[in-house]
């Protein structure tokens, strides 16, 4: 094999010359499909079964055959087995997994090896063409591609790893098991240099998808078949170019395709099997002869042409008439209707595709036959009008109308409607623009009308010049040219509107659409207006404009009560599901029982083994059916205690059992299967769908002026609660983490359900998070009272020892005064000695001079010790000082720490307790009444009176508009002078309304409802007298009110009787007057408007 799986290759690919070839092409077939070389009918070796799957050739196979030999390029079968099983240096063909399914993350593996070796050899686009399951591998490599880019620029693992990281949750997909189950699968000899080489060229890379009926495939309990199941399938493709095939008349129950987020589906007639080239039905049986025009082969004609004018335009026109020669595979059937498409001309080759999309047409009742079957074994879906269920932007069941428009009698899809228009409009400029595309028909039929008003009916018949209006001018004069070109437009603007009402689109792709939209009612509008003021404006040009506007406004309106219709459906569904998801395991044995008796009774066409299957589940005990598991493990168990049985029979069997499948067992496996963050998705889609439909009502309903468009407002707010309500039980029931929002939801309506799980019980995080703060700061306060004993202890002993040392130096003090006395006294007692020795003196001079210098001495000595003392007693007197004076510092400052923790202890004290308060009054049944008061009656009243006086101020300024916000913008002036007395009462009172509203909505400023409902009724007074006033001047009231007269004798007595005013007098009753009511009544005010 010419690409054996080894990463090596990928890094060593990186250092050689680039390709000089840029385009590359993979190949990735359906479900039990195989590389096909050849024409099925008449190989030996098949089957006649197997010869009726592809009697002209496979599709893929035969398209990847032709590219290899238009490039001029060599290629090579792969071995048997092998998933890759034909290659080209520019094409490679990848088997389909087979029915059970185990191999898709195999071949997952395969096709990103393949991108990556395409990168990697210097190839600037990838052509994915794939079918079936290969479709749902293209979205699923798709995914990979964008998430490999991400985890080699932000981190440093090798390409093996990151190819081993790929997702489980949720992802039964296997792709990671299949790369380290697959030895070939190993680490390279990479440098991070080589890492951020392939970045750049996977970055480089353009994708472009070309997918033909994606279907994952699903579960029957019977036969273990392999649910295949990812969110990525879902996910908004990162894709340059793209188209999406959907197969119209396919109804067997596990083929629903997967619609991603942001891809357009192109329907298409035919079962899943018509493009790749069967004719006959599932089963392989043949249309039948009362089907006059039967040829089934018209749409793998239509395909094949599509898929190359699709890979013609991706890769800059490689495959123009020009580059291509003829092509000769030995499929003389596809080799003439491909040699005949190329060998044109783009302007030639639109021509070819309108008419194998004629052709089509022309045969559809042949494909309508195609719903009538289904393939063996496992049967038809249930619905409404045979059509096909799509997961439309999710695991889901969605009817396709829901998905693509309704088909139109003289048109398949969008498509054919635009190659037919070609011939009258130009599309040059917006040759890959559904939006251009509208807005050139749209002025075309413009400039065409201008003619109608400019020429004669007979100069305009006389001119055939292309594209300045007058072809078409000349087509619309024939009814049947009328119809087509009017069934055409209404196509392009039903599926636009589709696009526009089904996608979560930016403001700016918002509006832009919405404008594209309403053009061409806009330009009729004026036209008619016109019209009205031209007296001699032709008859029948009036009448092709007046069939217009009723075919635009027709199909507009069906559009958006289908989609109504949709919402409400999946709204119910959804909420049925929810509801029966979180049944307790005891239901699993109410539906399994319930299955069970409504299994066939025994009768002639009914096999006896049959019987002992039912007879056998009916003796299974309620305790042994917890689960989905144990359902198909007991069901097997019944088969498995038939014995050997043979296949025929087991076929009958099984068949009689599959008959119930849909109806009860399937619905309940695919409702358990399902994860919360599928149901998550589904809810936020049908949310933000309604809340759209909701907000643009009256704009689309100003566009369908002759006839209201049927949607009750009423039910679908009732849906929005729905699916708020629902949200909110799943967050509970399913104990989902509140902290956390869920990455598979926005911010905005996690929050809704997030506040509904709490109001049904689930706890609070922020009242939690409080809780826990609350007992942190009485663990705080405890903490800082220990501080503060302890604290207070110590002070005591310093203040002990304090007392102490100052008890001792007063001790010393007295000590060292004794001392100083009794110094004193002995220089009293010397000096008197002194005396009395002089006298001696006098007697004896020479022994008293002897004595008196022995007492001179004395004397000396006792002054010098007693200085000393002295001394010693300043300097312990000192010392005491200082060590007192160190001592009250730290006291002191002791002090002040105490201090400032007794006041911190305090304030967290104080505002503990405002927070104990704040809980107590907010968990209080007064504050419960006001808050149901509020959400139930105030916040409707005034949101309906808001909505009222805002459609009156849009009267007058169409323009109008409330901010994100819910604020008045920069108000713009009435269209007529004449209004701006009645529009400046309008927006007095709409400042009023929404400052009552404001008031209700601020918990911050008041986080008491009863807080809230005062200050409210309190403003209601204020703006009692401006909200009463009425909009007409007095005469015009008093005309309306004097009409009543007679009748007053009658209401008069109504009154007396009903204590209510008779609506059929009391006509002057304004919508505030009426507001004012209905507030007053339920806070229990005295009637202010009644009164005023």
């Amino acid at each position: 094999m010419a690409k054996p799986i080894n990463l090596n290759d990928i890094f060593s690919l990186l250092e050689e010359r680039p390709s000089q070839e840029k385009d590359h092409f993979l190949f990735l077939l359906g479900t039990d499909t195989v590389f096909t070389q050849l024409p099925t009918k008449g190989l030996p070796g098949l089957t006649e079964a197997d010869q009726k799957c592809y009697e002209r050739g496979e599709t893929l196979s035969y398209s990847a055959q032709a590219i290899v030999q238009l490039l001029g390029e060599e290629a090579e079968m792969g071995a048997p087995k092998e998933p890759l099983s034909y290659t080209s240096p520019s094409v490679d063909v990848v088997n389909g997994p087979t029915t059970l399914g185990s191999e898709v993350g195999e071949r997952v593996a395969q096709g990103v090896f393949l991108l990556l070796r395409a990168a990697a050899s210097g190839k600037e686009t990838l052509q994915i063409a794939a079918h079936s399951r290969g479709a749902v591998t293209a979205l699923m490599v798709l995914s990979e591609r964008a998430r490999i880019i991400k985890a080699l620029k932000e981190t440093d693992l090798s390409l093996y790893q990151i190819l081993c990281q790929a997702p489980t949750t949720e992802d039964n997909t296997g792709i990671a098991r299949a790369i380290t189950g697959n030895p070939a699968f190993k680490e390279a000899n990479e440098t991070p240099e080589q890492r951020k080489a392939l970045l750049a060229k996977l970055e480089n890379l353009k994708l472009n998808p070309f997918l033909i009926d994606p279907v994952p495939g699903g579960s029957k309990y019977y036969l273990k078949f392999l649910r295949w199941s990812s969110p990525r399938f879902y996910e908004r493709p990162q894709c340059d170019d793209y188209e999406l095939l959907i197969k119209l008349h396919e109804r067997t129950c596990c083929f629903s395709p997967v619609i991603p987020e942001g891809m357009q589906p192109l329907p298409i007639p035919g079962h899943h099997g018509s493009a790749s080239g069967n004719r006959y039905n599932q089963q392989g049986v043949e249309v039948p002869e009362s089907i006059v025009q039967r040829d089934t082969t018209t749409v793998q004609d239509l395909v094949l042409c599509k898929l190359f004018d699709f890979l013609n335009r991706c890769t800059g026109d490689r495959f123009s008439q020009e580059n291509c020669h003829e092509v000769r595979l030995k499929h003389e059937q596809l080799d003439g209707v491909l040699n005949d498409f190329l060998n044109q001309n783009q302007s030639k080759r639109n021509e070819k595709l309108l008419t194998h999309y004629n052709a089509v047409l022309e045969n559809i009742h042949a494909f309508i036959w195609f719903q009538e079957g289904s393939y063996a074994r496992l049967g038809a879906q249930y619905a409404k009008d045979k059509q096909r269920f799509v997961h439309l932007h999710g695991h889901n069941h969605m009817p396709m109308e829901a998905a693509v428009p309704t088909l139109h009698q003289d048109f398949i899809n969008q498509e054919h409607a635009l190659l037919y228009l070609r011939g009258f409009v130009n599309f040059e400029k917006f040759e890959n623009s559904l939006a251009g595309m509208i807005h050139a028909t749209t002025e075309t039929l413009k400039d065409t009308i201008a003619r109608m008003f400019n020429s004669s009916k007979e100069s305009s018949r006389a001119s055939s010049s292309s594209f300045d209006g007058q072809g078409l001018l000349n087509l619309l004069q024939e009814e049947a040219g009328r119809k087509i070109f009017f069934n055409g437009l209404a196509v392009l603007i039903e599926t636009l509107s589709q696009k526009y009402l089904r996608n979560n689109l930016s403001s700016e792709e918002d509006e832009a659409l919405r404008n594209v939209i309403e053009e061409p009612f806009r330009i009729i509008q004026r036209v008619k207006e016109e019209i009205a003021k031209q007296a001699d404006f032709p008859k029948e040009y009036e009448l092709i404009i007046n069939q217009f506007d009723d075919l635009i406004q027709t199909g507009f309106k069906h559009t958006i009560e289908t989609h109504y219709a949709s919402i409400i459906q999946q709204t119910d569904a959804l909420k049925a599901q929810i509801e029966h998801l979180l049944n307790p395991p005891e239901h699993f044995y109410t539906v399994f029982h319930e299955f069970v008796i409504k299994l066939p009774e025994p009768d002639n066409d009914t096999p006896e083994e049959l019987t002992q299957v039912k007879e056998y589940l009916l003796r299974i005990e309620s305790s042994r059916i917890r689960s989905i598991e144990d359902i198909q493990k007991v069901l097997s168990e019944s088969i498995a205690s038939l014995g050997e049985v043979s296949e025929e029979k087991l076929e009958v069997i099984q068949a009689f059992i599959s008959s119930k499948q849909s109806e009860l067992l399937q619905p309940c496996f695919d409702i358990h299967q399902a994860s919360d963050e599928t149901y998550l998705i589904n809810l936020e889609r049908l949310y933000d769908l309604a809340k759209t439909l909701k907000k643009d009502y009256p704009a689309q309903q100003r566009l369908v002026s002759k006839e209201k468009i049927d949607i009750d407002l009423e039910q679908l707010n009732f849906r929005i609660d729905t699916l708020v309500k629902a949200g909110g039980i799943l967050l509970k029931e399913r104990t989902i983490d509140l902290r956390q929002k869920p990455d598979c939801v926005g911010e905005a309506f996690f929050n809704l359900i997030k506040q509904e799980a709490i109001k049904l019980g689930a706890p609070s995080p922020e009242l939690e998070d409080l809780k826990r703060e609350i007992l942190k700061q009485e663990q705080l306060l405890d903490e800082l009272k220990q501080q503060n004993t302890k604290l207070l202890e110590k002070e005591k002993a310093q203040q002990s020892v304090i007392e102490n040392q100052e008890s001792q130096m007063v001790r010393k003090a007295q000590d060292h005064l004794e001392k100083t006395r009794a110094l004193e006294k002995q220089i009293g007692e010397i000096r008197e000695q002194k005396e009395q020795e002089a006298q001696r003196f006098e007697h004896s001079s020479s022994a008293q001079q002897e004595t008196i210098s022995k007492l001179e001495d004395k004397i000396g000595k006792a002054t010098e010790q007693n200085k000393a003392l002295n001394q010693r007693l300043e300097r312990l007197s000192g010392e005491n000082s200082e060590e007192i004076r160190s001592l009250k510092e730290t006291v002191q400052s002791q002090a002040e720490e105490i201090g400032r923790l007794v006041g911190q202890w305090v304030l967290l004290s104080s505002d503990t307790q405002k927070d104990k308060e704040l809980i107590e009054k907010l968990q209080s049944q007064e504050e419960a009444e006001k808050i149901v008061l509020i959400q139930t009656k105030l916040l409707p009243f005034t949101n309906n009176y808001l909505t009222h006086l805002l459609q009156q101020a849009q009267k007058y300024q169409p323009e109008l508009r409330l901010n994100p916000d819910g604020t008045l913008p920069e108000l713009l002036q009435p269209l007529f002078e004449s209004d701006k007395e009645v529009y400046d009462k309008i927006i007095t009172k709409l400042e009023l309304v929404i400052n009552l509203k404001s008031i209700l909505q601020d918990t911050n400023e008041r986080p008491l409802p009863s807080e809230r409902v005062q200050a409210f009724g309190e403003a209601l007074l204020r703006a009692n007298d401006a909200l009463k006033i009425h909009r007409d001047g007095p005469w015009t009231r008093f005309f309306k009110s004097s009409a009543l007269v007679l009748g007053f004798a009658f209401e008069l007595a109504y009154t007396v009787v009903t204590g209510k005013r008779n609506p059929l007098f009391f006509v002057t009753h304004t919508q505030g007057e009426a507001y004012v009511d209905d507030c007053a009544k339920e806070l229990g005010l005295e009637n202010p408007a009644v009164g005023a």
